[in-house]
């Protein structure tokens, strides 16, 4: 347990050369405990390419029907828009799926299912269920993992904003981005992921 602990510290700090150490030495514990390091292997090479994605700037191109308004139902509570509250991402999902890191377009998806968080680890890279519409000619992602902080956040010099306690908003070049706990806007509120169970929506 101390070095489980110490991994999601040195995960939620950025240190994840250090954080892959403490995998190696769990991963020793025996199989049950090996297939979980792997979990946790992938999703820090999904963060790595996540960060490196908003250092250098190269964000995947808008497509048409990603502007489109997204209606549906959060936690039962019917919608007319949902959009990440930063701008950079917009309407579209943050995905970590086996290693690799995605955006998906909220047009594209079915339902969302946010298991409660359990484990300091959750608060970082929550477990979900994504099942993508009819359009996606069955490519659906099934168990992933979202981030629950928005990105860079690691480099903050508040320990509230890295462990994602509280939001705070970065100017940059005349736009504002958030740092801290991840927020979705629906229909111009934010509401914070960690508080999301299920997202019910068209799917094309």
């Amino acid at each position: 347990k101390r070095r489980t602990f110490l991994f999601e510290l040195l995960s939620f700090s950025g240190e994840f050369d250090r954080a892959l150490k403490q995998l190696d030495v769990l991963a020793q514990a025996g199989p049950q405990t090996e297939m979980g390091t792997l979990i946790y292997r992938a999703a820090i090479q999904a963060e790595l390419q996540r960060q490196e994605m908003f250092r250098s700037r190269d964000f995947p191109e808008p497509v048409p029907d990603q502007a489109a308004s997204t209606a549906g139902t959060l936690n039962g509570k019917p919608f007319e828009s949902l959009e990440d509250a930063d701008p950079r991402l917009g309407p579209r999902l943050e995905v970590f799926a086996a290693g690799r890191y995605i955006w998906v377009s909220f047009a594209h998806i079915a339902d969302i299912r946010i298991s409660p968080p359990k484990t300091l680890r959750d608060l970082l890279w929550v477990p979900a269920v994504v099942r993508l519409g009819p359009g996606m000619k069955g490519k659906d992602l099934g168990h992933v993992l979202l981030p629950a902080l928005a990105p860079l956040s690691a480099l903050h010099p508040d320990e509230s904003v890295r462990l994602g306690r509280q939001t705070v908003w970065v100017e940059e070049e005349g736009n504002a981005f958030p740092l801290g706990q991840k927020l979705l806007v629906v229909d111009g509120e934010e509401v914070p992921l960690l508080e999301v169970r299920e997202v019910q929506l068209g799917g094309a």
